[in-house]
């Protein structure tokens, strides 16, 4: 009987584990769809009006630029303002844009979804404001030319103090000053006080890739000492640290590393890669091609994490995957695999970009169309 309750038990869970992950993978399925729908629009808007710019749709807006003017349109290609005379708009975010238009001076605005200017930097004594990121930060300049940040409601986050300042975070910033950078939080105090000459990069779970002394090192959240990195130069690819020292003949040579600081892959193995994308970074090799000394030819392949290669140095060139396939080169012509190393479009095309919320642009027997992913044009 205990028997039968556990397998029933077991049977249970797996079935909500199955429901709950069939849930987020339809919602991330949803999202694509409404991502890639909310593209065609914008393809088709811009095929009638011919904008100067037409940026994405955020929050059911896109703007637009005109030799005279800057405005918005919706998704169904109404055009809810325009402003004439301005310099430029950015999208829409927390429900603002900013607006930079000439006055005495240059000067930057946020407005709302139908044009009225709500918040004027100089009015407050700030020369420049950024578009609110996703955290809900801006970005601010004051006439000192010192960085801070301000919040949604237009109140101050970080009084302007620094002489840069980044976001990591809800509460957490990288702010640097005289050369020196440091992490603070929302009141202002140091999480990490100036020890680093440089903060390279952040990892998803706060440790900092940071050189102090000439020597790159790894840092966990509060400035500790994980590993140092006995190398030259490094990358964070968003998986692995990709790592670069120099031969006995002042070749560089790279390999890489994890977040602990081991090294996976020793140097000298490939020749360069890229980040991270969809749990796959493209690695690379260069060679003299055979039949032209002048020509560097490429293997282009794929590895994970892990370091292990997923898809074999097989292709002539290639790009990082984006929204589940990679564009690579073969015999000549483009096409697009995914993360399996399966063809999913075949390698007729002359030249082709990354594919973008469901639509590329690709050059076929000399014409230029764009296709979705299933290689049917949209035009």
């Amino acid at each position: 009987m205990k028997s039968f309750l556990f397998f029933l038990c077991l049977v249970l869970l797996t079935l909500s584990c199955n429901e709950r992950y069939s849930k987020k993978n339809n919602f991330t399925v949803s999202v694509e769809l409404q991502e890639h729908e909310l593209e065609r629009k914008r393809l088709l808007i811009q095929e009638k009006f011919h904008f100067s710019d037409l940026y994405d749709f955020t929050e059911g807006l896109a703007v637009f630029k005109t030799d005279s003017t800057v405005g918005a349109i919706d998704t169904a290609g109404n055009i809810v303002f325009s402003i004439k005379g301005a310099i430029s708009l950015s999208p829409f975010h927390f429900g603002f844009a900013v607006l930079t238009y000439q006055g005495e001076l240059q000067t930057k605005a946020f407005v709302n979804k139908i044009g009225k200017i709500i918040y004027v930097g100089t009015d407050h004594g700030l020369l420049h404001l950024d578009p609110f990121d996703n955290f809900g930060y801006s970005f601010v300049i004051d006439k000192n030319n010192r960085r801070g940040l301000i919040d949604t409601l237009f109140k101050t986050v970080i009084v302007p103090n620094f002489d840069d300042i980044f976001v990591i975070g809800k509460n957490r910033f990288h702010v640097i000053n005289s050369f020196k950078s440091a992490i603070i939080d929302q009141t202002g105090k140091f999480l990490v006080d100036y020890k680093f000459s440089n903060i390279e990069y952040f990892t998803p779970d706060y440790k900092m890739i940071a050189k102090t002394n000439n020597q790159f090192g790894i840092y966990d959240s509060t400035g500790l000492l994980i590993s140092l990195f006995d190398c030259d130069d490094l990358i964070y690819t968003g998986g692995l640290i990709a790592v670069k020292k120099s031969d006995k003949k002042g070749a560089p040579q790279w390999g890489y590393a994890d977040t602990a600081g081991k090294i996976v892959i020793p140097y000298g193995k490939y020749n360069d890669c890229s980040s991270f994308s969809n749990g796959l970074a493209m690695v690379y090799n260069e060679q003299i091609d055979k039949t032209n000394p002048n020509y560097y030819s490429k293997q282009v392949g794929f590895i994970d994490i892990t370091g292990k290669e997923k898809i074999p140095l097989e292709y002539e060139d290639g790009f990082s995957f984006r929204e589940g396939v990679a564009l690579v080169k073969k015999n000549r012509k483009w096409g697009y695999i995914d993360t399996s190393g399966k063809v999913v479009l075949d390698f007729i095309y002359d030249k082709a970009d990354f594919f973008y919320k469901g639509f590329a642009n690709v050059v076929q027997n000399g014409k230029s169309i764009t296709i979705d992913q299933k290689g049917q044009p949209l035009f």
